[in-house]
C-alpha cells in the first residue's frame, strides 16, 4: 500500500533518538515552507545541519511507547533524504481504517471525526505496522462515511495537532 510524503522546509531541534541494528537515528523537526507546520522526523544518516533548508521523500510512521504508565503514540516521517526537485508538501497514503470514534466538537463549534489507519510496508523485507491517527472535519467529503474495515486513500497536505494528522484532502 502507498505511504508517500513530500515536503520541504528547514530542519531543527536535531538530537539522536535510538539505535537499530547498531545504526545511529536521528530525530528532528521540518519547518515546512510556507506555512507554521513543524512536522516531527526521523532518519539515519547524520548529514544534515541545523538551520538547513532540505526538500525530502519519505513515509509517515508511528511508533506507541510507555510514558508514564500510559501508552502514547508518536506519529513522524522516516526519510533517507532522497531530494525531490520542487518538493511541496504533499502526502498521498493508502490503508485500512481500523478505527473510528465517535464524532466531536472542537473548542470553536467545529465537527469533527477521528479515525484511525493501518498502513503496512515491508522495507528490507521486514514488515512494519503503522497505525496513523487522522482527523477529519465536518464538510470534507469522507466525514460521516468512515467505517471500520473501509480501504482508503487519503491525498493532500500534511499537518499535525499533537500527535494526530491532518490531511487537507486535495
Amino acid at each position: 500500500m502507498r505511504n508517500e510524503v513530500y515536503l520541504r522546509g528547514t530542519i531543527c531541534d536535531i538530537q539522536p533518538s535510538h539505535l537499530f541494528d547498531g545504526v545511529q537515528y536521528y530525530k528532528a523537526f521540518l519547518n515546512v515552507v510556507n506555512s507554521s507546520n513543524r512536522i516531527p522526523i526521523v532518519f539515519k544518516r547524520d548529514c544534515v545541519e541545523e538551520g538547513q533548508e532540505v526538500s525530502i521523500y519519505g513515509n509517515i510512521r508511528s511508533h506507541t511507547h510507555q510514558v508514564n504508565n500510559r501508552k502514547v503514540t508518536d506519529v513522524y516521517v522516516y526519510t533517507d533524504f532522497v531530494i525531490q526537485e520542487d518538493c511541496n508538501n504533499f502526502i498521498y497514503l493508502e490503508g485500512n481504517i481500523c478505527k473510528v470514534n465517535s464524532p466531536k466538537v472542537d473548542s470553536k463549534g467545529n465537527k469533527f471525526q477521528t479515525f484511525i489507519v493501518a498502513n503496512n510496508q515491508f522495507p528490507n523485507n521486514r514488515k512494519v505496522n503503522n497505525y496513523i491517527p487522522f482527523i477529519v472535519y465536518a464538510g470534507s467529503a469522507c466525514y460521516d462515511a468512515l467505517e471500520v474495515g473501509d480501504v482508503v486513500g487519503l491525498s493532500g497536505e500534511l499537518t499535525t495537532k499533537g500527535n494526530w494528522c491532518e490531511v487537507q484532502l486535495a
